[in-house]
Protein backbone atom coordinates (compact mmCIF):
# COMPACT_ATOMS: atom_id res chain seq x y z
CA UNK A 1 0.00 0.00 0.00
CA UNK A 2 3.22 2.45 1.14
CA UNK A 3 4.63 1.81 -2.43
CA UNK A 4 1.25 2.44 -4.17
CA UNK A 5 0.58 5.76 -2.58
CA UNK A 6 4.32 6.66 -3.58
CA UNK A 7 3.70 5.86 -7.37
CA UNK A 8 0.26 8.04 -7.46
CA UNK A 9 2.20 10.78 -5.72
CA UNK A 10 5.47 11.15 -7.69
CA UNK A 11 2.55 10.33 -11.11
CA UNK A 12 0.99 13.94 -9.79
CA UNK A 13 4.37 15.64 -9.28
CA UNK A 14 5.13 14.52 -12.45
CA UNK A 15 1.91 15.64 -14.01
CA UNK A 16 2.31 18.89 -12.64
CA UNK A 17 5.96 19.17 -13.90
CA UNK A 18 4.69 18.49 -17.60
CA UNK A 19 1.97 20.85 -16.99
CA UNK A 20 4.10 23.07 -16.01
CA UNK A 21 6.34 22.56 -19.05
CA UNK A 22 3.32 22.95 -20.86
CA UNK A 23 3.37 26.87 -19.49
CA UNK A 24 6.61 27.28 -20.38
CA UNK A 25 7.94 27.42 -16.77
CA UNK A 26 11.02 25.01 -16.79
CA UNK A 27 12.30 25.88 -13.75
CA UNK A 28 9.19 24.96 -11.93
CA UNK A 29 8.60 21.77 -14.00
CA UNK A 30 12.26 20.74 -12.85
CA UNK A 31 11.31 21.40 -9.16
CA UNK A 32 8.42 19.21 -9.11
CA UNK A 33 10.08 16.59 -10.96
CA UNK A 34 13.28 16.76 -8.55
CA UNK A 35 10.56 15.59 -6.21
CA UNK A 36 9.02 13.07 -7.66
CA UNK A 37 12.90 11.62 -7.67
CA UNK A 38 13.27 11.87 -3.96
CA UNK A 39 9.97 9.51 -4.30
CA UNK A 40 10.87 6.74 -6.50
CA UNK A 41 14.45 6.01 -5.65
CA UNK A 42 14.36 3.30 -3.94
CA UNK A 43 15.28 -0.49 -4.55
CA UNK A 44 11.09 -1.57 -4.62
CA UNK A 45 10.26 0.86 -7.06
CA UNK A 46 9.51 -0.62 -11.00
CA UNK A 47 11.66 0.86 -13.49
CA UNK A 48 9.21 1.66 -15.16
CA UNK A 49 7.90 4.41 -13.01
CA UNK A 50 12.08 5.78 -12.43
CA UNK A 51 11.59 6.00 -15.85
CA UNK A 52 8.47 8.18 -16.58
CA UNK A 53 10.11 10.36 -13.34
CA UNK A 54 14.38 10.60 -15.23
CA UNK A 55 12.69 11.26 -18.65
CA UNK A 56 10.21 13.90 -17.44
CA UNK A 57 13.52 15.42 -15.27
CA UNK A 58 15.06 15.34 -18.39
CA UNK A 59 12.96 17.14 -20.53
CA UNK A 60 12.47 19.55 -17.90
CA UNK A 61 16.31 20.27 -17.74
CA UNK A 62 16.53 20.17 -21.52
CA UNK A 63 13.99 23.04 -21.60
CA UNK A 64 16.31 25.31 -18.84
CA UNK A 65 18.90 24.95 -21.22
CA UNK A 66 20.60 22.45 -19.24
CA UNK A 67 21.94 19.85 -21.30
CA UNK A 68 24.46 18.28 -19.34
CA UNK A 69 22.10 17.45 -16.71
CA UNK A 70 19.08 16.29 -18.98
CA UNK A 71 21.82 14.15 -21.36
CA UNK A 72 22.53 12.18 -17.16
CA UNK A 73 18.88 11.91 -16.93
CA UNK A 74 18.02 10.82 -20.20
CA UNK A 75 20.33 7.93 -19.84
CA UNK A 76 19.16 7.19 -16.45
CA UNK A 77 16.02 6.73 -17.74
CA UNK A 78 16.69 4.74 -20.86
CA UNK A 79 18.70 2.30 -18.05
CA UNK A 80 15.14 1.75 -16.69
CA UNK A 81 13.45 1.14 -20.02
CA UNK A 82 15.78 -1.69 -20.76
CA UNK A 83 15.11 -3.18 -17.16
CA UNK A 84 11.83 -3.17 -17.78
CA UNK A 85 12.39 -4.89 -20.79
CA UNK A 86 12.10 -2.05 -23.57
CA UNK A 87 7.95 -2.29 -23.06
CA UNK A 88 7.88 1.18 -23.21
CA UNK A 89 8.39 1.85 -26.88
CA UNK A 90 6.95 5.24 -27.35
CA UNK A 91 8.50 6.79 -23.95
CA UNK A 92 11.85 4.94 -25.26
CA UNK A 93 11.17 6.78 -28.78
CA UNK A 94 10.89 10.15 -27.13
CA UNK A 95 13.84 9.49 -24.87
CA UNK A 96 16.41 8.62 -27.66
CA UNK A 97 14.53 11.85 -29.66
CA UNK A 98 15.63 13.97 -26.38
CA UNK A 99 18.99 12.53 -26.15
CA UNK A 100 19.29 13.43 -30.24
CA UNK A 101 18.58 17.25 -29.28
CA UNK A 102 20.46 17.47 -26.33
CA UNK A 103 23.52 16.09 -27.85
CA UNK A 104 23.31 18.91 -30.62
CA UNK A 105 23.41 21.19 -27.70
CA UNK A 106 26.66 20.32 -26.45
CA UNK A 107 29.84 21.37 -27.40
CA UNK A 108 32.08 18.27 -28.52
CA UNK A 109 29.16 16.07 -28.76
CA UNK A 110 27.55 17.49 -31.41
CA UNK A 111 28.95 14.51 -33.96
CA UNK A 112 26.88 12.37 -31.63
CA UNK A 113 24.18 13.99 -32.78
CA UNK A 114 23.81 11.75 -36.11
CA UNK A 115 24.61 8.73 -34.43
CA UNK A 116 21.50 9.00 -32.07
CA UNK A 117 19.49 10.22 -35.06
CA UNK A 118 20.52 7.41 -37.01
CA UNK A 119 19.64 5.00 -34.15
CA UNK A 120 16.26 6.62 -33.53
CA UNK A 121 15.35 6.11 -37.06
CA UNK A 122 16.66 2.09 -36.59
CA UNK A 123 14.09 1.71 -33.33
CA UNK A 124 11.50 3.66 -34.88
CA UNK A 125 11.65 1.06 -38.05
CA UNK A 126 11.84 -1.92 -36.13
CA UNK A 127 9.54 -1.07 -33.52
CA UNK A 128 6.92 0.82 -34.99
CA UNK A 129 7.26 0.01 -38.70
CA UNK A 130 8.59 1.72 -41.88
CA UNK A 131 5.35 2.95 -42.59
CA UNK A 132 4.24 5.03 -39.61
CA UNK A 133 4.00 8.19 -38.53
CA UNK A 134 6.51 7.62 -35.86
CA UNK A 135 8.72 6.32 -38.83
CA UNK A 136 7.95 9.61 -40.64
CA UNK A 137 8.59 12.04 -38.16
CA UNK A 138 12.32 10.03 -37.25
CA UNK A 139 12.73 10.36 -41.05
CA UNK A 140 12.52 14.07 -40.18
CA UNK A 141 14.96 13.97 -37.14
CA UNK A 142 17.75 12.15 -39.15
CA UNK A 143 17.54 14.35 -41.93
CA UNK A 144 17.95 17.66 -40.09
CA UNK A 145 20.81 15.61 -38.34
CA UNK A 146 22.44 14.73 -41.99
CA UNK A 147 21.75 18.40 -43.14
CA UNK A 148 24.06 19.67 -39.79
CA UNK A 149 26.42 17.46 -40.80
CA UNK A 150 26.73 18.79 -44.09
CA UNK A 151 25.36 16.11 -45.86
CA UNK A 152 22.72 18.33 -47.79
CA UNK A 153 21.22 15.95 -50.70
CA UNK A 154 21.07 12.96 -47.75
CA UNK A 155 18.97 15.29 -45.53
CA UNK A 156 16.68 16.39 -48.10
CA UNK A 157 15.78 12.78 -49.29
CA UNK A 158 15.40 11.60 -45.57
CA UNK A 159 12.97 14.52 -45.08
CA UNK A 160 11.06 13.96 -48.79
CA UNK A 161 10.76 10.45 -47.71
CA UNK A 162 9.05 11.12 -44.76
CA UNK A 163 6.65 13.13 -46.17
CA UNK A 164 5.76 10.80 -48.15
CA UNK A 165 4.94 8.13 -45.94
CA UNK A 166 2.88 11.07 -43.90
CA UNK A 167 1.10 11.62 -47.01
CA UNK A 168 -0.22 7.76 -47.09
CA UNK A 169 -0.82 7.55 -43.55
CA UNK A 170 -2.55 10.36 -42.84
CA UNK A 171 -5.31 12.65 -43.93
CA UNK A 172 -3.93 15.74 -46.23
CA UNK A 173 -4.67 18.14 -44.14
CA UNK A 174 -3.41 16.56 -41.47
CA UNK A 175 -1.16 19.20 -39.20
CA UNK A 176 1.65 16.28 -39.30
CA UNK A 177 1.52 16.63 -42.57
CA UNK A 178 2.05 20.02 -42.80
CA UNK A 179 4.41 20.55 -40.27
CA UNK A 180 6.82 17.73 -41.86
CA UNK A 181 6.40 19.42 -45.57
CA UNK A 182 7.45 23.02 -43.70
CA UNK A 183 10.41 21.46 -42.01
CA UNK A 184 11.12 19.90 -45.93
CA UNK A 185 10.57 23.25 -47.40
CA UNK A 186 12.58 25.04 -45.00
CA UNK A 187 15.54 22.29 -45.67
CA UNK A 188 15.11 23.11 -50.00
CA UNK A 189 15.47 27.10 -48.97
CA UNK A 190 18.31 26.11 -47.37
CA UNK A 191 19.93 23.86 -50.28
CA UNK A 192 18.88 26.84 -52.08
CA UNK A 193 16.19 25.25 -53.94
CA UNK A 194 13.88 28.10 -53.28
CA UNK A 195 11.05 27.87 -56.18
CA UNK A 196 10.27 24.67 -54.53
CA UNK A 197 10.03 25.52 -51.11
CA UNK A 198 8.31 28.66 -52.31
CA UNK A 199 5.45 26.03 -53.51
CA UNK A 200 5.49 24.00 -50.81
CA UNK A 201 4.85 27.25 -48.60
CA UNK A 202 2.38 28.95 -51.03
CA UNK A 203 0.38 25.61 -50.73
CA UNK A 204 0.18 25.80 -46.82
CA UNK A 205 -0.71 29.23 -46.99
CA UNK A 206 -3.56 28.47 -49.39
CA UNK A 207 -4.89 25.58 -47.06
CA UNK A 208 -5.12 28.11 -43.72
CA UNK A 209 -6.91 30.29 -46.06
Amino acid sequence: VDMHGTRLQAYALIWRSENASTRGDSHEATSFANVAVGLVERPNVSPATKARIYAQLAHAEMARSQPESSLKWADKALDMVAKDGHRMVFQEWNLLADKMRVMGMIEGHRDESLANARQLTEFTRANLGDTSISYARALNVLGSALQYAGHVADGLAARERGVAIAEKVLAPDDPNVWALRGDYAMSLENAGRNEEARRIFAAELAILD
